[in-house]
């Protein structure tokens, strides 16, 4: 069978959502019945139905590398002989895709059958023509080699996303190495370089004798606290993949996280000065 291209995650959303509308969406049986009809495993079940779909969607994309069983998902639910009674949400949800399904090339008919259409830009191209820039502007930049080499890693995910959030536990690990702490987040970092009048930080990114070299520690951890709790989003995990990081957004935030890696890597040099 031909695999059909990889669809963005941004199509993926739109898809999910008109299918998980609460008033002309699927039911919660009706999801499950066609996830399974379709070969799509239903990864996170309690979660609201078009973050469900969403999930589904997104993980058998990336575990195939292709969007196939979307595509049957899509000719399954969109039979017309589903809608002999509900024509009008035959309509609204036909009405509703094809704006969405335009940009990856792909048109639901008046039978609901998808059809392909060429156009000027592939759109499985686009990913790889912003990842390629993204990582020559982060080699023009002069940023740590770990993040470059984690782009080369990640890059066929197609999702800034995914690069940042690995910058982001490689920051975590390097920290937990550095202080022997076992934790994440705003936990490790106070752990590993906070200090108080009696007690010197574990992990110290200066000589930490003076005043402005003890300022400067406590810069670095609100920066540090910050920067992990924005990507890292505790607060909600599931906004997490509807993150659309662009490529200039993407491109300043790793410049940041290769200051903060550079600043981790010096404590080797200095920390025996504590």
């Amino acid at each position: 069978m031909k695999e059909s291209p990889v669809l963005e995650v941004e199509v993926l959303v739109a898809i999910a959502k008109i299918f998980g509308d609460n008033f002309r969406g699927l039911s919660e049986k009706e999801i499950k019945y066609f996830l399974n009809a379709s070969e799509i495993p239903d990864v996170m079940p309690m979660a609201p139905k078009w973050i469900r779909l969403y999930n589904a969607f997104s993980s058998v994309q990336n575990r195939l590398e292709c969007s196939n069983n979307i595509i049957a998902f899509i000719h399954k639910i969109m039979k017309p002989s589903l809608y002999k009674d509900t024509d009008i949400v035959f309509k609204w949800r036909i009405a509703n895709l094809n704006p969405k399904l335009k940009s990856a090339g792909l048109a639901l008919d008046t039978n609901g059958k998808l059809t392909s259409f060429q156009k000027e830009e592939s759109y499985i191209n686009k990913p790889k023509f912003q990842f390629t820039t993204l990582y020559s502007d982060l080699i023009k930049r002069g940023v740590h080699p770990d993040i470059i080499n984690y782009c080369k890693a990640i890059k066929k995910f197609h999702n800034n996303y995914m690069i940042i959030e690995a910058i982001v536990e490689l920051i975590e690990n390097r920290l937990c190495d550095l202080s022997g702490i076992a934790a994440e987040g705003e936990k490790l970092i106070r752990k590993a370089l906070e200090f108080d009048e009696k007690n010197n930080p574990l992990v110290a990114i200066n000589r930490f004798l003076t005043d402005h070299e003890k300022a400067e520690q406590i810069a670095f951890i609100n920066l540090l606290i910050g920067f992990v709790g924005q990507v890292k989003n505790t607060i909600n995990p599931r906004k997490r993949i509807l993150w659309d990081i662009q490529h200039l957004d993407a491109l300043e935030i790793l410049t940041i996280a290769s200051y903060i890696l550079k600043k981790i890597d010096k404590t080797h040099i200095y920390i025996e000065f504590k």
